[in-house]
Order: C-alpha cells, then structure tokens, then sequence
C-alpha cells in the first residue's frame, strides 16, 4: 500500500483512537484487572492490552516521515487540545464554546490550524483503510498555511454521556464511515460522513455534505473559537434504563454499566470492561 499523503511505500499505521490520550486517561499499561480495558468493534468486545494495541491502529497506510517528521505538529496541537478538554470539562459542558486562545494561547491561529489537519490526517487514514480515495484537496492542504478544502468539522456535547461523570469513565473511539455515490462529473466529489468520540465530546466530519442536526457550528480552522451542539443518541427508554444503571452503581460501589453506542455513526471504542 502506498501513502496517501505522498505516495510512497506505506510502512506505518496511525492509531484510530490516539495513544498518548488513553496514556493520559488509563496509564502507560499494561490494562488488566482493576484498569482492564475493552475493544468493541460491530458488537464484538477483545481485551485491550495497552495504548499500543494493533487493535485500535489502521493498516499501514503512511510511510514513516509523513507519519512521524511531517505530521509532528498536528500531533502535538491534538494533545494540547485534549488535555485542555479533560481539565475545563465542567466549563466546556456549561458554555458550550471552547476558545482557541484559553487552548494554545498567542500561537490559537498555528495551532489551531494543526489540530485540523491531525483531524484530516486521521480522517485520510479511515478513508484508506476503506479503499476509499483520500480528496486532492485534504492532501494539499497539509502543506498550507491557508487553504479551501470542503471538509467541515463540528463538535457536539453528547449529553447522554455526561451522568456518567468524567472523561475516565466514558467511551471514546470512531465512527462508521458513511459515502455517497461521487458525481461524476467532478474529480473527487464523494460524500462523506464520520465521527470521532471522546467523553461528551462528539466530532463529526462532513465532507462535501452539509450537517445534519444540531451538530455545532462549522469549523475549518478559521475561527478563534468554536461552538458546540448537541445530541442524545439515546432513546428516552434507554435514557431512563441507563440513569437507573448508573444510579445503582453509584449507590453499591460496582463498576459503571456499559452505555449505548454514543454515536450516530459509531463502530469502534474502547472502554473500562467491568460493568453491571
């Protein structure tokens, strides 16, 4: 396989659920006993070893340097944003706007910028391990400091995640690719559909296909700050039979009971594997 951001041979594999975020949430591993951890992919559950896991990375899909060298920074904007998320959680969760300047400070405009393109790099690599094709203009833009691209980026509160009370206990993972038919027409016009989840947070991509739903305000990287929506995947019978779950646990001590599926296009997640 060759990689999609430069054609050369393919010799790494991007983590699908990115290891220094379950390092910062579970610890370096291994995940056993009272830290074991779950794989759950279309209903299946595997143990999870450790952040490493092959479980949660795709198939060789980038060579080394644009894995490692190229995409650095996109990287480290990611952890930077993260750790912001889990340490202000509350005060996301009430204002329902997190502003780039609270994130990464003098430099939100450059680093905002590379946290969009770790999101395209980890889109572009869903994208491939599909045998779908990676859009011309996802790849050009890795090399831009200003750019047009027609992937629009949004992020949601799922509120059906939050009485479950901080980001170690929730579920975090990806969605299912969803395409349409490309026109045929135009180069590279297909339609696409995807999420990302962690905690309460909901990240949904939409490429050339506008938003759905009260998914947030669009980002592309060019706003000081972004907006959040909202969804509840749950039904209210499942809320009910959820909450009640949780309110038992929290009363005897046991661990937390397993949540639906928090995604409208959810397949893969690793969560604590005790449960109800």
């Amino acid at each position: 396989m060759k990689c999609w951001m430069c054609n050369d041979d393919a010799d790494t594999g991007e983590h699908k659920i990115k290891k220094s975020l379950l390092v910062e949430l579970h610890g370096s591993g291994s995940y056993k006993g009272a830290n074991a951890m779950l794989h759950v992919k279309e209903g299946k559950e595997r143990k999870l070893q450790g952040p490493g896991s092959d479980l949660i990375k795709y198939e060789k899909c980038l060579c080394s340097a644009c894995n490692n060298n190229k995409s650095q920074p996109f990287d480290l904007a990611y952890d930077k944003f993260f750790k912001f998320v889990i340490d202000h959680e509350s005060e996301i969760v009430e204002r329902r706007v997190i502003d780039f300047s609270d994130v990464y400070g003098n430099s939100f405009a450059e680093d905002q910028t590379n946290l969009y393109k770790y999101f395209v790099k980890v889109f572009g690599c869903d994208l491939s391990s599909h045998g779908l094709p990676v859009p011309q203009d996802l790849k050009d833009l890795l090399d831009k400091k200003q750019f047009k691209t027609r992937l629009r980026i949004t992020f949601a509160v799922n509120e059906d995640m939050l009485v479950l009370g901080g980001a170690k206990r929730c579920p975090l993972g990806i969605g299912k690719m969803n395409f349409w038919p490309a026109n045929a027409s135009v180069q590279d016009e297909r339609s696409y559909a995807w999420s990302i989840y962690f905690s309460f947070l909901e990240i949904c991509f939409w490429y050339a296909k506008l938003p759905t739903g009260p998914f947030g305000s669009v980002w592309t990287a060019d706003s000081q700050w972004i907006y959040l929506g909202w969804l509840r995947p749950m039904s209210p019978e499942q809320r009910k039979e959820f909450q009640e779950k949780v309110r038992t646990v929290a009363q005897s001590g046991i661990n937390l009971p397993t949540p639906p599926s928090p995604a409208p296009y959810s397949s893969q997640r690793s969560r604590n594997s005790k449960r109800l």
